[in-house]
C-alpha cells in the first residue's frame, strides 16, 4: 500500500507558496513580548479564539532515537497543489502550508505595550498606505512606495523590514534578503527581523544560516512561536528527531491551542512506529482544528499501520468530508478499498483522483492492479502504461513496470496456445 502522509513546515516564506511575516508599523516594534501573535496565519490556527485550552492527553511521550543528518539538512519543496505526497516506504515529506498572514496590524491594539518612559508612536499614514498593497495582493506597488519612503527616511529600520516582506510576496528572495539585512544593521534587537531572515534563507535552501537566524530570534524573544516551529521542521528534515521534538514541545507550550506542532510531533512518533502516541496526538490536533483534512488523513494511515482498517476508512472519509476535493484522502480511501478487495469501489475513487490530478504519481498503478484483479487484462495494461508515462521515478512506477511486463508476457503466451 502506498499512503499519503504530510507534515507542516509552517510559516516559512516559500517561493511559490508565500508565507511571509506581516508588515509592521512602529507600534509593533515596542511589543517584542507579543510579536508572535502578529505573525499568526489563518489556516491552521484554531478558528475559535475563545476555545478552552486543551491539554495534552495523559500519557508520557516516549523518547526517540536521534538520527543525525547532514548539517545542511534537506528541504522538500511543496507540491504545486500545496500538499505533497509520497509513498509510505520513502518516509514523511515536509509541507510548507499555503497560508498568508492573518492581517496586517497597522494601528495600535490592546496587545501593544510601551517600554517605561516611552510613548506610543503615532500612526504612520504613509506606511499604512504602503503596506496595504501587500494585504491587497499587490506587493509590487508596496515595494515601489516603500522604496520611495526609504529615499526620504533612510534611517528607519521598519521600512526595510516591510520592504523585505513585500519583496518576498513579490517572489524576490534576494532583494528581500538585502532589505532585511539593512533592517538588522539598523536595529539588531528586533526578533521579527531575524525570523524574516530565517524564512528567506529557507527559501534559498541556505539551511545552516536559517537555523542561526531562527535561533537568534528565539534568543531575543524566547516565547516566539514561529521560529520554534520552523526549527522543529528543519531538524525533522535532518532526521534529528530529538532536537525536532524539543522544538515542537516548546512551540506547544507557547501556543497550546495551535495544532501544527502537535500534528508534526504525531508524525515523528508515527515514523518511529509508536502508533498509540501518534494516534493520541492526531486526535488532539483534530480536536483543535476539525476542519483540516490532513489530520484525519494521517490518523487514518496510523490506523492502517495498527491493523484497524475500518477505523482507517472512517478517517479517510472524514478527510474528504473536511475537504471534498482532497485528493490524498481519496487515494488512501481507494487504497483501503483495494486492500479489502472491493475493487469497483476503489476504481470509482481512483478515477476521481485522476480527474483532479491527471499526473497523479500512484493512481494509475493502483487502477491497473484493480483491473488486473478483476480479470480485465487489456484495461490493466493500459493503466500500467499510463503509469510509466505520467508517474515520476518511484517504487510505485517500478511496480507498474514489473506488472506490465508480466501481463504482456502472459498475453503473448495465451495467444500462442
Amino acid at each position: 500500500m502506498k499512503k499519503y502522509i504530510v507534515l507542516y513546515l509552517s510559516c516559512a516564506c516559500m517561493l511559490g507558496t508565500l508565507l511571509c511575516p506581516p508588515a509592521l508599523t512602529a507600534q509593533q516594534m515596542y511589543d517584542n513580548e507579543t510579536m508572535s501573535d502578529t505573525l499568526r496565519s489563518t489556516k491552521d490556527i484554531f478558528k475559535n479564539e475563545d476555545a478552552p485550552d486543551i491539554t495534552l492527553p495523559d500519557f508520557e511521550l516516549p523518547d526517540v532515537k536521534e538520527i543525525m543528518g547532514p548539517d545542511t539538512g534537506v528541504v522538500v519543496e511543496p507540491a504545486s497543489k500545496g500538499v505533497p505526497a509520497e509513498p509510505k516506504s520513502t518516509g514523511i515529506p515536509v509541507e510548507a502550508e499555503n497560508t498568508t498572514a492573518e492581517e496586517y496590524r497597522i494601528v495600535p491594539s490592546d496587545n501593544d505595550t510601551i517600554p517605561a518612559g516611552q510613548e506610543m508612536p503615532p500612526p504612520d499614514p504613509e506606511l499604512i498606505e504602503a503596506v496595504k498593497f501587500i494585504h491587497e495582493g499587490n506587493p509590487g506597488e508596496s515595494v515601489k512606495r516603500l522604496k520611495d519612503m526609504i529615499k526620504r527616511r533612510p534611517e528607519e529600520p521598519l521600512l526595510y523590514y516591510n520592504l523585505s516582506v513585500a519583496h518576498m510576496y513579490n517572489y524576490e528572495a534576494y532583494e528581500a534578503l538585502d532589505a532585511i539585512s539593512i533592517s538588522l544593521d539598523k536595529d539588531p534587537g528586533f526578533a521579527a527581523s531575524y525570523y524574516q531572515q530565517g524564512v528567506i534563507y529557507e527559501n534559498l535552501e541556505r539551511i545552516f544560516e536559517a537555523v542561526k537566524a531562527y535561533q537568534k530570534a528565539i534568543e531575543i524573544k524566547p516565547n516566539f512561536f514561529e521560529p520554534h516551529l520552523n526549527l522543529g521542521n528543519i531538524f525533522f528534515n535532518q532526521n534529528s528527531f530529538g532536537r525536532s521534538i524539543e522544538m515542537y514541545r516548546n512551540a506547544m507550550e507557547i501556543k497550546p491551542t495551535d495544532p501544527r506542532p502537535i500534528f508534526n510531533l504525531a508524525n515523528i512518533y508515527q515514523k518511529q512506529g509508536d502508533y498509540p502516541s501518534s494516534e493520541k496526538l492526531y486526535q488532539k490536533a483534530i480536536a483543535l482544528d476539525p476542519t483540516n483534512p490532513n489530520y484525519y488523513n494521517n490518523l487514518g494511515i496510523t490506523y492502517t499501520y495498527m491493523g484497524k482498517y475500518d477505523d482507517a476508512i472512517t478517517q479517510f472519509n472524514n478527510s474528504i468530508r473536511a475537504q471534498s476535493n482532497f485528493t490524498e484522502g481519496m487515494y488512501n480511501l481507494a487504497d483501503a478499498m483495494r486492500d479489502k478487495k472491493e475493487y469497483k469501489k476503489a476504481i470509482t475513487l481512483l478515477e476521481k483522483v485522476i480527474k483532479q490530478d491527471p499526473n497523479h504519481p500512484y493512481a494509475y498503478t493502483s487502477l491497473g492492479i484493480c483491473y488486473q484483479q478483476l480479470g480485465e487484462i487489456d484495461t490493466a495494461i493500459k493503466y500500467y502504461e499510463l503509469a510509466l508515462e505520467k508517474s515520476p521515478e518511484n517504487e510505485w512506477r517500478k511496480e507498474a513496470l514489473i506488472r506490465l511486463e508480466m501481463l504482456k508476457d502472459y498475453v503473448i503466451k495465451d495467444k500462442s496456445k
